[in-house]
């Protein structure tokens, strides 16, 4: 009985301890996925001005069409030649993204990281709030 005990104080100290590293190495890998910098519109209005950056719309081409920020070149993040696409950029040079809403330029952000580009940042709320602004 009192071995019993023991065993189970034991085995529930053990999950506990797995639990929270597995917690803190999920945290980790999270954090780390995204270490390129948001932007409010102000913010972006401002970095885009500077000469020698990239400026990529991660859109569809419809919603591209119906209007975009001017010099914009488009990217649809959705399609599987963003990837292929990516040999175009130069890894040297900024880049700033955005989407409508700003959810889809982070999934950009993720698979530029991947591929090694480190200077990166994207549009929070996306082209709905430079249109508000």
């Amino acid at each position: 009985m009192f071995v019993r005990q023991h065993y189970k104080s034991f085995m529930r100290t053990i999950c506990i301890i797995f639990l929270v590293i597995w917690g803190l190495s999920f945290a980790l890998r999270l954090s780390a996925q995204i270490k390129f910098k948001r932007m409010n519109v102000a913010e972006f209005r401002q970095a885009i001005q500077q000469e020698d950056i990239q400026l990529i719309d991660v859109r569809t081409e419809k919603e591209y069409n119906q209007g975009h920020i001017e010099n914009a070149i488009h990217m649809d993040v959705l399609l599987p030649s963003f990837k292929k696409d990516l040999v175009k950029l130069y890894k040297n040079k900024p880049i700033y993204l955005y989407c409508k809403s700003g959810r889809r330029s982070i999934t950009a952000l993720r698979i530029l990281q991947k591929n090694g580009f480190e200077n990166a940042c994207d549009l929070k709320g996306g082209f709905l709030a430079w249109e508000k602004e």
